[in-house]
């Protein structure tokens, strides 16, 4: 009955009506003769008002359907629908007109289409978002559903104007459903409105409502729609009154990405989309803004103009004075309506290096209780101030940020915004702190602050997972800190880079990592901070011996070192003098690095520290392993195994299994080599060390290419992705070298050809003299294997060089034996043939070892 409007619509219900009331009575509709006796009516007037020939006078409508059975309390529903179908006035609807260029949305409209049955629903969200917008062009597409019209009202909620009163907004609706002036008041007037809400089936679009105390006199049961738009989450009304919440989110990429073409020339978009929405946080009205800007100058490239608005956001997006299209204005309509300690701790929150914190940093940040300030971030929530998209962790889009940050610049409280950023940095500082000594519980301590309180962490897993979700916040606060201009500002700066190093080794954030000691060590120099300046040197070392920069490495660990000795710290030169062995050893320096490994391992017995003393043995077994001395490494590895393993550091115990394994593969003692590698990977995917799992992975992808294990393929996959996600380039470029040796022997030439070039062209680039010879002979024994000689022997010659300059007696003797084979002048193989022999014998590679069979088998053929 909602739907009909008109008389024939009317009497078409009617003629269904006739048809159910006649089921069962073997007929397709109650007759004229049936209606005749049961009303009274003559048959011939019924027909004609039945057929629309004449006019049906509403009690003839009521006689009708009295004698079809229709209740009492049905009956006022067709009288309604007799009064509608029968006014000659039209059908009100005073909606504004539908926005132009609507987009996107496809998930709010579902939401809306499928509260359509509920007579109160709320469209939620922030300044400039779109909530307007939405509901008139859902109001638009579907007012066939409300035949008694669609009424639109501005409760000037947030826009500069004076809210409207319940009793205004009242006698608003009142006058704008009857077309008639009300003298009624008070009791009477909410009355009168309600009764005529409850006759209507009608669309009431109550736009910018400031609370649920302007719509109080309008919410209840009846046929009516209320459609109601509101930066305030409206709690009140779904909680009391049951009112649906439909809270709109900003604009997706791909939303942008299709409204932007609509205001824009495609062509000169291009593929800023993404960018331009990432600078309007996704709200509609800014890129509205935006996209005429850059109309408006057709002859500027849009990156320039991006660049523009980047550094005045604010003051850009605003129309010609227009404060309905001005985001500051409507920002600041949601602004000033907050209570004081709401206020104050919004421009605060501008404060906080990134978009996403918890309750616990807010509180810090306000230097408040926790509950106290979780019930303050609750009023900007529902403001829409901040976003919550998890129920531990709020949000600050980039708009509201910037808006908030003005609001800090011009509080006149210079004093209390030095002591908020004092408080978040503690407040990172500390629970890092707290964090790292449970994931590397024997790390060298950072002096820290006094607190009265510090946060703890029940397990890795927990201190992990905070760290995973606030490294964006800690790491920005690093550069915070370095600029802060508060006393000893600085010394956070390093402090935070120095404790978050190794959690940014295990999650393989390494560009990271350096970026925050670059900064650190600036702030310290400034600062004259030897300390720090000797603490951060030494953990940058240690970053770049991580992506193989190992010259730097030796210059800043060298002068990390020179700190130490003249500040007196033991512990710290016994650290930076292991860590330049490492700069040294992988730079081809072996005598350098077992003088730095030896002399680090006697400081640290002398220090009592035995995670250093073992530090020191693996890395020297290192050295030993590539001058051959595979006994004398694996000595170094056991006393190193059995000292982690008794202190149970098992991240390093993971690591030095690693090299275990690698050595294994050398000796061609693949069943050794796989166990070391499981046990790494067991270890490490336990810890979250993603850097060291892709170091077992590939080692495990290389014995299952060498046993022909159909693995092989999934290590190698696994072992790639990772080290390419961890920014490990030694290891991408192993991988890289196992891939083309896999789609070697699948046939696949070309891809082989390009993964040995790939990895080639990255050794080379880290100027890593052992990565290099591995890859060239690797390459080198693929030629060799399709019999392209020429080719193999140039790699093998460039590989013999590097590895004779640099000591690396493997190395050597791959590329000896290979030379051995291909080299025509059988004066130079004979040469090369002995080389390999004396190096494969220092080595103690017995006849079954690989290289002894080949070099066996060339010269069996020779004869």
């Amino acid at each position: 009955m909602d739907e009909v409007t008109t008389v024939p619509e009317l009497l078409r219900a009617l003629d269904r009506l006739r048809s159910q009331a006649a089921r069962g009575q073997r007929s397709a509709r109650v007759s004229l003769r049936k209606l005749e006796s049961l009303t009274g009516i003559p048959r011939s007037s019924l027909s004609s008002y039945l057929t629309g020939a004449t006019k049906m006078p509403i009690d003839v409508l009521d006689s009708i359907i009295i004698a079809l059975g229709v209740p009492p309390a049905e009956a006022r529903r067709w009288a309604d629908v007799w009064e509608r179908a029968n006014s000659d006035r039209p059908i009100p609807a005073n909606l504004p007109p539908a926005p132009p260029d609507f987009v996107g949305r496809e998930d709010a409209l579902a939401s809306l289409n499928a509260l359509k049955h509920h007579r109160v629903i709320v469209i939620t969200g922030t300044a400039g978002v779109g909530k307007t917008s939405l509901a008139l062009h859902w109001a638009h597409r579907f007012a066939a559903r409300f035949p008694d019209g669609t009424f639109y009202i501005n409760l000037h909620g947030y826009d500069g104007a004076a809210p409207m009163t319940a009793d205004d907004l009242t006698e608003c609706v009142l006058h704008t459903i009857t077309k008639t002036s009300n003298t009624a008041e008070g009791e009477d007037l909410w009355s009168a409105c309600r009764t005529e809400l409850s006759r209507k089936r009608l669309l009431l679009m109550l736009d910018n409502a400031r609370s649920t105390e302007q719509l109080r006199h309008l919410v209840l049961p009846g046929p009516a729609t209320l459609l109601i738009t509101s930066r305030d989450s409206m709690q009140g009304l779904v909680a009391r009154d049951g009112a649906r919440r439909l809270q709109l989110q900003p604009f997706t990429v791909d939303e942008a990405a299709a409204l932007l073409p609509r205001l824009i020339e495609p062509q000169r978009l291009d593929d800023h989309a993404a960018a331009i929405n990432k600078l309007c946080s996704g709200l509609p009205l800014a890129l509205r803004l935006v996209a005429e800007r850059i109309a408006r100058y057709p002859n500027v490239a849009i990156a320039e103009l991006i660049a523009e608005l980047q550094a005045r956001t604010l003051d850009l997006l605003t129309a010609d004075g227009d404060p309905l299209a001005d985001v500051r204005a409507a920002l600041s309509w949601s602004y000033q309506v907050l209570p004081p300690d709401c206020a104050r701790l919004f421009r605060l929150l501008s404060l906080i290096p990134t978009t996403s914190f918890d309750t616990a940093t807010a509180a810090a940040l306000d230097g408040a209780q926790v509950d106290r300030t979780a019930a303050r971030l609750e009023t900007l929530e529902r403001a829409h101030l901040v976003e919550r998209p998890t129920a531990d962790r709020y949000a600050l889009h980039d708009l509201l940020k910037a808006y908030a940050s003005e609001l800090l610049d011009c509080d006149d409280d210079r004093q209390g915004r030095q002591s908020a950023v004092q408080r978040i940095l503690d407040r990172y500082l500390l629970t890092a702190s707290s964090a790292m000594s449970v994931i590397r519980p024997r790390r060298r301590p950072v002096p820290l602050p006094t607190a009265a309180s510090v946060a703890e962490f029940d397990g890795y897993d927990h201190a992990m997972a905070w760290l995973d979700l606030e490294r964006d916040g800690i790491t920005a606060a690093c550069d915070m800190a370095a600029n802060a201009a508060i006393t000893g500002g600085y010394q956070y700066g390093w402090q935070l880079a120095v404790i978050m190093s190794p959690y940014l080794k295990l999650r393989g954030r390494t560009s990271r990592w350096l970026a925050t000691h670059e900064k650190a060590l600036e702030a310290c120099m400034h600062g004259r901070d030897r300390q720090g300046e000797a603490e951060v040197r030494s953990s940058l070392g240690v970053g770049l011996n991580n992506i193989g920069r190992y010259d730097q490495a030796a210059d800043q660990l060298s002068r990390a070192l020179s700190v130490w000795t003249d500040v007196g710290d033991a512990h710290g030169r016994a650290t930076a003098m292991g860590n330049l062995g490492v700069a040294y050893d992988m730079s081809g320096r072996a005598d350098d690095a077992i003088a730095c490994y030896q002399a680090a391992g006697m400081l640290y017995r002398q220090l009592g520290d035995h995670r250093g003393e073992a530090v020191s043995l693996a890395n020297l077994a290192c050295v030993w392993e590539i001058r051959g001395d595979f006994a004398q490494a694996l000595r170094s590895r056991r006393r190193a195994m059995a000292i982690y393993e008794d202190i149970g550091e098992t991240r390093n115990l993971a690591i030095l299994l690693t090299n275990l394994a690698t050595m294994h593969i050398y000796q061609a003692d693949f069943v050794e080599a796989a166990r070391a590698a499981r046990r790494a990977l067991s270890i490490s995917q336990d810890l979250g060390d993603l850097n060291t799992q892709g170091v077992a992975c590939t080692a495990l992808a290389e014995v299952g290419l060498h046993t022909r294990d159909p693995e092989s393929t999934y290590y190698l996959e696994q072992g790639l992705a990772l080290t390419r996600e961890t920014g490990d380039q030694q290891f991408e470029a192993i991988g890289l070298a196992l891939t083309a040796l896999h789609q070697a022997r699948s046939g696949n030439t070309a891809e082989a050809t390009s993964a040995y070039a790939q990895a080639i062209a990255l050794a080379r680039e880290m100027s890593d003299p052992q990565l290099q010879c591995r890859c060239l002979n690797d390459r080198a024994y693929a030629h060799l294997d399709v019999g392209a000689v020429e080719s193999a022997i140039a790699d093998f010659t460039a590989a013999h060089e590097i590895a004779h300059a640099a000591g690396l007696l493997y190395d050597q003797v791959r590329s000896a034996v290979g030379l051995a084979i291909t080299t025509p002048d059988g004066d130079q193989a004979a040469a090369f043939t002995a080389e390999a022999a004396a190096g494969m014998s220092t080595m103690g590679f017995g006849a079954e070892h690989p290289l002894q069979q080949r070099l066996s088998y060339s010269e069996r053929a020779a004869r």
